[in-house]
C-alpha cells in the first residue's frame, strides 16, 4: 500500500512539473500553512484570502472555507500538490521528508524554526511579512507591540525578582526552561525561573516543592489547569499557595510565538504579579 501511494505521489509530481503548474510567484497568492502559529501570523498580516490550505489544528475565522491538508505532523502530500500553492510554510511539526518531497516537486517551501526569544519572534514575523508582500504591515505590528512592552516594563523596573514556576505539561510534568521564548515571559516580567538550571523541561513535583516558587503559572487547556491548581494547592507550605499566587493561562495563546500573542500573555502575567500596585 505504501509503495502504491508513493507511485501515486510521484505521478502527480511529474504531472504538475511537466505541465508547468508548479512554480514561484513574486508575491504568493496561494499559501499553505502547516502550523497553527503560522496561520495566526498570516491572519495578523490580513492574508486570509491568500490562504488555501491549513492543518486541522489551525484556528481561523470561517475555517470551513479552507482545505485541511495536514494533522499535527502528517501532511497530505497529494492534497497539497493539487492545491497548486506558490508558498508552503512549515515548522518542526512537519516531517522533513514530506517537505523534501514538496521541494522536489518545485514547490516553494519555507521552514520557520521555533523562535528562542521574543526578539526572534519579531524578526521571524517581519521575515514572514517579506515573503508574503506584507513587510510594512509586519513592521507596524511589531512596533505596536514594542510600545506596549515598553509601558509594561515601566511597572517592573527596580522590583525584587519573584521566583516563578511555569508549567506547560502535566504528564509528565514539564516546565519552561532558559533559551526559549516562553522563558522571556518570566524574565521580562521581572521574575526568576526556578528551572533556570535545567536544559530539559522535565521536572518532578518534589523538585518544584524544594525550589519553592512564589508564583506558579499553569499554561493548559480545559479542565487540566484547574486540576493542576488543586494539586498544587494541596501543598500548603508552598509560598505560591500561601499567598494565593497560582495563575492559569490559555496555552493556545501563551504557546503561540506571534508578536501579539506574546505581548498579550506577558501583559496578563505582569498584571497578575503586580496586581496590588
Amino acid at each position: 500500500m505504501i509503495k502504491s501511494l508513493n507511485r501515486r505521489i510521484i505521478f502527480i509530481l511529474l504531472f504538475f512539473l511537466g505541465t508547468g503548474i508548479v512554480g514561484f510567484a513574486q508575491t504568493p497568492k496561494r499559501i499553505i500553512s502547516l502550523a497553527p502559529s503560522i496561520t495566526k501570523e498570516l491572519v495578523l498580516l490580513e492574508l486570509e484570502d491568500e490562504i488555501c490550505g491549513i492543518t486541522n489544528y489551525c484556528k481561523i475565522p470561517n475555517k470551513e472555507k479552507y482545505a485541511i491538508v495536514a494533522s499535527a505532523v502528517d501532511v497530505n502530500l497529494e492534497k497539497v500538490i493539487t492545491l497548486k500553492p506558490d508558498l508552503v510554510l512549515a515548522t518542526s511539526l512537519s516531517k522533513p521528508e514530506s517537505l523534501d518531497i514538496l521541494r522536489n516537486a518545485g514547490i516553494n517551501v519555507q521552514y520557520l524554526k521555533l523562535p528562542s526569544s521574543y526578539a526572534e519572534i519579531n524578526s521571524q514575523f517581519i521575515e514572514l511579512g517579506k515573503m508574503c508582500g506584507k513587510e510594512e504591515k509586519a513592521k507596524e505590528i511589531v512596533s505596536q507591540q514594542e510600545a506596549k512592552i515598553e509601558q509594561l516594563l515601566k511597572r517592573i523596573d527596580g522590583k525584587n525578582k519573584v521566583r516563578i514556576f511555569f508549567e506547560i505539561g502535566t504528564n509528565p510534568l514539564w516546565c519552561v526552561i532558559p533559551n526559549t521564548f516562553m522563558n522571556d515571559f518570566i524574565t521580562m516580567a521581572g521574575g526568576q525561573n526556578i528551572a533556570d538550571d535545567l536544559s530539559m523541561g522535565s521536572i518532578s513535583r518534589e523538585s518544584v516543592i524544594i525550589r519553592n516558587p512564589e508564583i506558579i503559572i499553569i499554561a493548559t487547556m480545559g479542565n487540566v489547569g484547574e486540576d493542576e491548581a488543586k494539586i498544587w494547592n494541596s501543598y500548603a507550605n508552598l509560598s505560591a499557595v500561601k499567598n494565593n499566587r497560582i495563575l492559569i493561562i490559555d496555552s493556545d495563546k501563551s504557546c503561540s510565538p506571534t508578536p501579539v500573542h506574546f505581548v498579550e500573555t506577558l501583559e496578563e502575567i505582569v498584571n497578575f504579579i503586580y496586581k496590588s500596585e
